[in-house]
């Protein structure tokens, strides 16, 4: 009897409120086909999203890789010049402490030249009276 009991009092609220029970009913079964035709949809929008941004993380993972590979580059290309540019320090270094010895070697020379000049020139005035006494 319970049973016939609720069958019967729905039978008569859907007959009082038939036109709304049918509306509600509608309505829940226009939801239900709209949620079944958009969750596919919004599923593979939000799968292309993904992908989307999962090309977007690749891409930056990519460029930060190529800027570090040139970074480095430009780091090992900058030793190599500073590298380098020590070694022409050190070489002009030596080339101007080389230049200095000659140098001082050229102005030892050239004064021991101008003492050998005198001694010639002595020597020079030595015979000349030598030479003049001999021939009287």
């Amino acid at each position: 009897m319970p049973y016939e009991t609720s069958v019967s009092t729905l039978a008569q609220a859907i007959a009082q409120e038939g036109a709304a029970w049918v509306m509600c009913a509608l309505v829940v079964i226009v939801c239900a086909a709209l949620l079944l035709k958009g969750f596919p949809a919004w599923s593979s929008y939000m799968d292309r999203r993904a992908a989307v941004e999962e090309e977007r993380e690749r891409r930056k993972a990519r460029e930060s890789e190529e800027r570090a590979r040139t970074e480095g580059q430009w780091i090992q290309a900058i030793d190599r010049s500073n590298d380098v540019s020590e070694s022409v320090a050190a070489a002009l270094e030596s080339s101007t402490r080389m230049i200095d010895r000659v140098s001082r070697k050229l102005d030892e020379d050239a004064r021991q030249s101008g003492r050998n000049a005198a001694k010639i020139d002595r020597i020079e005035t030595k015979l000349e009276i030598l030479l003049e006494r001999t021939s009287k």
